[in-house]
């Protein structure tokens, strides 16, 4: 916040002399105006003490900082200041300028306190607490879709400690595992999306991995019911859409697009499923979450991103 002070010196005319010959009367000066910077009738009043330093609740627009691409009137944070840093609670926003992307406590300019980080829509996407510089206490991170997508808990030296958990979007467990002071311990185990389990891993004492047990899958993929997999195959590619005016070759090779023209299923196929190739799995963002591998009409193994 900038204080702009008009200072008024006056020059006065004394009589029996010149106008080449004045008297200064200074200096004779007071205050015009104080210009608050963000200045709104729902902002804060963003002040700044003597030594100009920011002092209680302030609103940060974002036409005091341009170059983080907010709109000029809307907010990019708010909160109370104590000496010019963080003190208190703080509200830090989406690109738009509404939303609230953060919502935590600060003590001397550093997170120290609960917290939770918000998605676009205002659904939360991450919670936990900072103490000392560290991440402590319980941990979790949300899908959009409002279901848990991890959850830990940190001890008080700061380090994962206990039950770790991974989730599909649908809330099914991905990837479970015991943590001991930040150091991988036991058995952990991974899931398909179905429920079946996928892997087992066995650690050493020390995190390192001793053995990994593979599992096949045992029941229907996930949002498959179980004749459509009888006699093999994997979900039909009728629903897909071909490029260049090809058509769908229920035996033989297809390249299948979804409804947002999104690779979906890249492989051999016969009666119309898919036999030997790749399913593309996205999200509703169209982000791709997974390619899962088909060889001889079943599911084989996920392959790279």
């Amino acid at each position: 916040m900038k204080r702009i002070v008009a200072l008024f010196t006056f020059v006065i005319p004394i009589a029996g002399l010149s106008f080449n010959e004045v008297v200064e009367v200074k200096p004779l000066s007071f205050k015009l105006m104080i210009e608050q910077e963000g200045e709104d009738p729902q902002g804060y009043p963003n002040k700044t003490d003597e030594q100009g330093m920011k002092q209680g609740m302030w609103t940060i627009w974002g036409h005091m900082k341009p170059e983080k691409g907010y709109p000029e009137k809307g907010k990019i944070e708010e909160g109370p200041y104590k000496d010019n840093r963080k003190n208190g609670e703080w509200i830090k926003y989406h690109k738009d300028g509404k939303t609230p992307r953060l919502i935590g406590v600060y003590e001397n300019n550093r997170p120290n306190g609960a917290y939770k980080k918000y998605y676009e829509n205002g659904g939360i996407m991450e919670e936990g607490t900072f103490s000392g510089g560290k991440q402590k206490e319980v941990f979790k991170r949300y899908h959009e879709n409002g279901n848990v997508a991890q959850e830990k808990t940190f001890n008080a030296d700061g380090k994962e400690d206990g039950k770790v958990a991974y989730y599909f979007e649908d809330g099914t467990p991905e990837f479970v595992f015991t943590k001991k002071d930040g150091v991988t311990v036991g058995t952990g185990t991974r899931y398909y999306p179905n429920g079946d389990v996928k892997e087992i891993i066995t650690y050493n004492d020390d995190g390192s991995v001793a053995k990994t047990e593979q599992k096949d899958r045992v029941n229907p993929p996930k949002g498959q019911v179980a004749d459509e997999t009888a006699g093999g195959g994997g979900p039909s590619g009728t629903a897909g859409k071909t490029k260049n005016g090809e058509k769908f070759n229920r035996d033989g090779y297809n390249k299948l697009y979804n409804s947002d023209d999104e690779l979906w299923m890249d492989g051999q196929f016969k009666s119309g499923k898919l036999w030997e190739g790749k399913l593309y799995k996205y999200d509703s963002d169209g982000i791709l979450l997974k390619i899962e591998i088909w060889k001889n009409g079943k599911y084989h193994s996920d392959g790279q991103l």
